[in-house]
């Protein structure tokens, strides 16, 4: 400022020495104009001016020059750009509050400077507020959003600001003031903005900025703005109809449809996003109503909910602003309590917290009340520790015969929340059942009512009793004792005979049924019948036999046999044949019968009381004229002629493989169903026409024949064949009767053919192939050609199977030995499989009791599958004789397995779906199916994913959270888990090892289509998931001792399953 002074007083003494007159160079004459001031407030102030400059003066400076000082000999300066001198405009700013300025407009050359006259202005004292323009940032069918900065806080804090606002009516209105509409700007809040909502649309709006300290309110400059017109709906703003402490009931109203029809209205809320969509939970609300409302329940309590009306047209979706509910804290919620386990003395109670609603809980437990019917914690209560939202706990020192009222309860920081009450009353207390005089049909019990009488009114009295519910009651089989007073007598009669019953005392009053202490008693064995067996079967007769296990202490009046060709379970009324035999064994010939006749037949044993009954079996006469059995020395004895001979010299018939009738040409018979082994089956002609004491070699037997005997060409009565001598000395002749193809007889006199029972080439179900003898060597050839037959006969007669107990794991099977001709028995069991004729190289259980009977249980079986068993011995010559076979199917009950925590994302089952221990194989699935299995998989439109769903099995048979896992859970498995080939238990699989150590088992069980193949050297597991490629295949674990992989396999085929859970 000196400087400048020094400046100045040296241009003066130039000035003053070179001129006459006090007048400006000529050729520095700009024309200075100092302007008027504007907008003065309390730090700024907004100046103006000009310079005219004439043609060749030069400037280089120009502005404003302002000081408090009226001399302006000390003075700041606000420069412009020359170029805009013209005519400006200079903003002061930072200007003392109530202070008076002295300003003018300046100009300078560099050398000399010029200045206007000087003019004057007071700067503003304290004041309100003052504010920078308006801004409109956005503006929709319901809402403006405007921002602005303060440009002077006034000097004193400001203690609200915002926007005030009012609809335009019409064009004389006053500006918006606080006394309208307003919305407040949090002062903490850096940006000066806000968002004016609800608003109608096409409408217009003056607006303004507003802000409030200790002088006053200031306000800025008021904007006029128009909403636009809908054409998405706009809906009113939420108002609260009701609440309740976990409810509230929200009321909207569509203000405008836009420019399409409504299609859909309702609500959306989220307790996080505070604009919530309809991508949220909604609730659509029906009807056309412009007003509508909804009742949003089962809130949490202590919980902000943001709730926002919708609409939605076929433009778009509009939503009201939003609504915030704050669930209160409240009392805890508790379910009714429940009431089991009545005894005299004592119940269980039962009850859930619902909610905690939040505050803790700090007790929790039961209050009850003999006279009270709403009880509180006033009563008698029972307090439950423990953490857990279900609860329960045995109430004791009950009076037996009472009512009492009872209701579960819970007290938190608001207060004790109460359940619904239950009323219950307890038992009669009644004392043990004592069970006497039993027999095989009677027993007598007694009991002692011990509850006092005053208590008791009882209606009926007595014994209830079940041979097969372990907690019998009145629905079941009751006897009412008449005894007077608190006994209870009765006489049991009609009872089965070694048989155990549960039994206990009962006592009805208008409370209802009590019951006693179970007991069981078991009845002496009765009069028992064994299995009939059937042997010497011709076309006109056979022998019976069977025994009486036991008489039951009963003098027998008669027995026998009675039999029926048309009723399944025959009795005396039907026929019957007496048996004379000594002691306990009943025999009898069967007369009278013809060729190819269906009998059934039982032994019976009659006493003074009643018939009894043996199971029953049955057999089939033969309908030609069975050849005679010849012993060679080998395991079977073989017929002497072939089926359809009657002599030994006969060729006898040329048959089809597996066709029981004989007739079929150029066309093989439904035996190639049966599963590859015909042998003893319905399919064995050899079976079907000479009765069921022949059949058909098996090739092992038909081996046994060649290689044990000695083999010669011969010629009988001008026939040409084959005599084979055995090791016993005897020998049998086989003709050369050739084969048939189709119509046409070949080699006849010239070759033997000989059909075995055996099937050679087994695939998708069906036998194409089968073994025969053909000139003392073994071959196979296709079913379809005609070949002889010469049936063999067992030593040994092995009964028929029975099936009883069967789950969906396991089985009892029974049968015995009709006959074995002075044998030993070296091995007696079953044998059982999927596949239709079962033998020893299939599943077996070896008997390991003694005698003529075989009984064994049947474990390890897959649930939901059918089985094929039938009995089987061994004899000491080394055949292997099998009875009938029988078809059982298990229960639909599957044993759940344990989750193992690998260390993954899910956990894995230790066991396949159908197994009952980590080894077995379980049972084959196809992919998408949950039923029984069926040879013919029908393919039904899926999920991609089906994991639990109800294509599931693994979901729908364990339940619970289990399911298929998907694929890349597998994948999971194969990359993070160790995986190592082994045998456990015999069973050749995959050890998993996961990454924290645990171990799961998968047995390579191979695969299943008609046939089970690659059993203990592949394992298939199935995945959840399609094939993208092609929906027919979907993915699996495949794995063998050679490595592992995920692949994509045939929906068709069945794979093991092992379920995974979260």
């Amino acid at each position: 400022m000196n400087r400048l002074k020094q400046i100045i007083g040296c241009i003066l003494l130039l000035l003053l020495a070179g001129c006459e007159k006090d007048t400006e160079p000529t050729n520095f004459a700009p024309k200075l104009s100092t302007g008027e001031v504007s907008e003065i407030y309390r730090v700024g102030a907004t100046l103006s001016g000009s310079v005219q400059k004439s043609e060749g003066i030069l400037i280089k400076e120009c502005g404003i020059l302002y000081s408090t000082i009226q001399s302006m000999a000390e003075y700041e300066g606000a420069k412009i750009s020359v170029e805009e001198a013209a005519s400006f405009t200079v903003s002061l700013q930072n200007l003392v509050p109530g202070t008076t300025y002295y300003y003018c407009t300046y100009a300078s050359s560099g050398r000399s400077i010029a200045k206007g006259e000087v003019k004057t202005f007071t700067t503003i004292a304290n004041s309100a507020p003052l504010f920078n323009s308006l801004v409109l940032e956005a503006v929709d069918e319901q809402s403006i959003t405007l921002s602005t900065t303060i440009k002077d806080d006034g000097g004193s804090e400001m203690t609200l600001r915002g926007f005030c606002w009012k609809l335009s009516e019409n064009d004389d209105e006053k500006e918006p003031t606080i006394a309208d509409n307003m919305t407040n700007v949090p002062l903490e809040e850096l940006v000066f903005t806000s968002k004016i909502k609800g608003l109608e649309p096409l409408k217009t709006y003056l607006v303004r900025a507003y802000a409030v300290n200790s002088i006053g309110v200031g306000y800025g400059e008021t904007m006029t703005v128009q909403t636009k017109a809908a054409t998405i709906p706009v809906v009113a703003a939420i108002t609260e109809a009701g609440s309740t402490p976990l409810s509230v009931t929200v009321e909207s109203s569509v203000i405008s449809n836009g420019e399409m029809p409504i299609q859909e209205k309702g609500f959306c809320w989220s307790t996080e996003n505070k604009e919530p969509t309809t991508a949220h939970i909604k609730k659509v609300v029906e009807g056309d109503d412009e007003t509508f409302s909804l009742l949003i329940d089962e809130l949490k309590p202590v919980t902000t909910y943001y709730i926002r009306a919708y609409a939605t047209n076929a433009l778009g979706t509009g939503y009201s602003e939003t609504f915030t509910y704050e669930t209160p804290l409240n009392v805890p919620d508790l379910d009714a309590t429940t009431m089991t386990e009545v005894k005299p003395t004592t119940a269980k109670a039962a009850s859930v917290v619902i909610s905690e609603n939040g505050s803790e809980i700090t007790e929790k437990g039961f209050c009850l009340s003999k006279t009270e019917k709403e009880p509180t914690i006033e009563n008698t209560k029972v307090v439950v520790n423990g953490s857990t939202a279900t609860y329960s706990v045995v109430l004791s020192n009950l009076e037996s015969a009472t009512t009492y009222y009872i209701r579960s309860y819970a007290t938190n920081s608001k207060g004790t929340g109460y359940g619904e009450v239950a009323e219950f009353t307890t038992a009669v207390e009644i004392g043990e059942t004592t069970v006497n005089g039993i027999t095989d049909t009677d027993a007598s019990v007694s009991a002692e009512i011990l509850t006092p009488a005053e208590h008791l009114a009882i209606t009926e009295k007595g014994f209830c009793y079940s041979s097969v519910n372990a907690v019998p009651t009145v629905a079941d089989t009751k006897k009412v004792s008449s005894t007077q007073g608190n006994s209870i007598t009765a006489s049991l009669t009609g009872l089965a005979d070694h048989t155990k019953y549960y039994i206990c005392a009962y006592v009805v009053n208008d409370k209802g049924t009590y019951y006693g202490a179970v007991h069981e008693f078991t009845t002496k064995e009765g009069v028992t019948v064994g299995a009939t067996f059937i042997s010497d079967i011709t076309q006109t007769s056979a022998v019976a036999s069977s025994e009486i296990l036991s008489d039951a202490g009963r003098e027998v009046q008669e027995k026998g046999f009675c039999y029926s060709i048309t009723t399944p379970e025959p009795t005396s009324a039907d026929q019957k044949v007496t048996s004379d035999a000594e002691s306990s064994l009943i025999t009898a010939a069967i007369t009278g019968l013809s060729s190819n006749m269906k009998c059934y037949i039982r032994a019976y044993v009659k006493n003074a009381r009643a018939y009894h009954y043996g199971k029953v079996t049955s057999f089939t006469t033969p309908s030609e004229k069975a050849g005679e059995p010849v012993d060679l020395g080998l395991s079977v004895k073989w017929s002497n002629w072939n089926v359809g001979a009657s002599s030994v010299e006969e060729y006898g018939g040329l048959y089809t493989w597996g066709d029981p009738t004989g007739t079929l040409v150029n066309s093989a018979g439904p035996g190639v169903n049966a599963g590859g082994e015909i042998s003893g089956t319905e399919y064995d002609i050899a079976r079907v026409k000479w009765g069921d004491s022949w059949r058909m070699p098996t090739k092992a037997e038909m081996e046994e024949l060649v290689n044990k005997c000695t083999r010669t060409t011969v010629t009988r009565n001008g026939i040409s064949g084959v005599e084979f001598t055995g090791p016993s000395g005897n020998s049998i002749f086989l003709p050369n009767g050739g084969s048939r193809k189709e119509t046409t007889i070949e080699s006849q006199g010239i070759s033997s053919f000989y059909w075995t029972g055996t099937g050679s080439s087994f695939s998708y179900g069906f036998t194409s192939q089968a073994y025969y003898m053909v000139n003392g060597g073994m071959r196979d050839h296709y079913c379809t050609n005609g070949f002889s037959v010469r049936p063999v006969s067992d030593f040994v007669t092995v009964g028929e199977t029975a099936i009883s107990g069967i789950s969906g794991t396991g089985a009892s099977a029974s049968s015995g030995i009709a006959s074995n001709e002075g044998l030993t028995i070296v091995e007696k069991g079953f044998c059982y499989s999927y596949l239709k004729t079962p033998t020893t190289d299939d599943d077996k259980v070896v008997c390991q009791t003694g005698g003529n009977g075989i009984e064994a249980i049947l474990s390890g079986l897959v649930p939901n599958s059918k089985y094929y068993v039938r009995a089987y011995v061994v004899n000491s010559k080394g055949g292997t004789v099998y009875g009938s076979k029988l078809e059982f199917t298990t229960k639909d009950e599957f044993p759940v397995g344990e989750a193992v925590d690998l260390g993954l994302s899910v956990k894995w089952a230790n066991m396949n779906m159908g197994a009952s221990k980590p080894e077995d194989y379980g049972g084959y699935y196809y992919w998408g199916e949950t039923g029984m299995w069926n040879d013919y998989y029908d393919r039904e439109d899926t999920p991609e994913d089906i994991s639990g769903t109800k294509y599931d099995i693994a979901h729908v048979k364990w339940g619970g959270d289990w399911h298929l896992p998907t694929s890349e859970q597998v994948n999971e498995l194969l990359s993070k888990c160790t995986l190592f080939w082994t045998s456990q238990n015999g069973v050749n699989g995959l050890l998993v090892t996961g990454p924290n150590g645990s171990t799961i088992f998968l047995p390579a069980a191979g695969s299943r289509s008609y046939n089970i193949v690659s059993q203990r050297t592949e394992g298939k597991y199935w995945s959840s998931k399609l094939w993208k490629q092609f929906d027919g295949n979907a993915y699996c674990l495949s794995f063998s001792e050679t490595g592992e992989e995920t692949k994509a396999q045939a929906r068709a085929i069945g794979f093991s399953v092992r379920p995974v859970t979260n």
